[in-house]
């Protein structure tokens, strides 16, 4: 194994989300290992509940807030489970993808609608601008599609990361390579 030169989270909008740096996480989750054998996600949260530990303050403790943010959760899950069955011999991929939407005004169908949209657009999007959208709509708009194509190239880069120790895997990650090379020379 290479030698560890220390611990970071994976980029600064994750690390934006946290109180304890990536250093301090660590060393809590691997107190949690010796202590239990094995690092698990209920045990994190176990020894996150006392006030006075490194990673308290990363943790939604008001229940109500909490049992919300775990339905979106779900939510986002269920959304993400919904697959289009192609009439071709096609494998079935995600019926919507989260995209960021430009002008966060109801969506078009909702204009078009005879009834009002249910809430206002700040409760149609998240925070963020982001949404769910039908993945044949995302492939009709060349912005969003960009972002499709964009997200794409992110969650490769997260697997070549992710398994770059692999050297079985190297023909993926060349693969990888070439063809987000051939992308960006189509863009320049």
């Amino acid at each position: 194994m290479k030698n560890i030169k220390g611990y970071a989270w994976k980029n600064e909008r994750t690390s934006a989300l946290y109180h304890a740096s990536a250093e301090q996480a660590h060393e809590a989750f691997e107190e949690i290992r010796r202590r239990d054998g094995k690092l698990t996600p209920a045990a994190v949260v176990d020894s996150a509940r006392p006030e006075e530990s490194v990673l308290h303050e990363d943790f939604e403790w008001r229940d109500d807030v909490a049992a919300e943010k775990y339905r979106q959760g779900q939510a986002r899950g269920m959304i993400g489970a919904v697959r289009v069955v192609w009439q071709e011999s096609k494998e079935p991929v995600r019926a919507y993808v989260n995209v960021r939407m430009a002008d966060p005004e109801p969506l078009p169908h909702y204009e078009e609608s005879s009834e009002e949209p249910q809430g206002n657009s700040d409760e149609l999007l998240d925070k963020s601008g982001r949404c769910y959208m039908p993945l044949e709509e995302v492939l009709q708009q060349p912005d969003l599609c960009d972002q499709m194509m964009a997200d794409a190239r992110r969650d490769a880069q997260t697997y070549k990361q992710k398994y770059s120790t692999l050297a079985s895997l190297a023909s993926i990650m060349q693969a990888i390579d070439q063809t987000f090379a051939g992308e960006e020379n189509e863009t320049a």
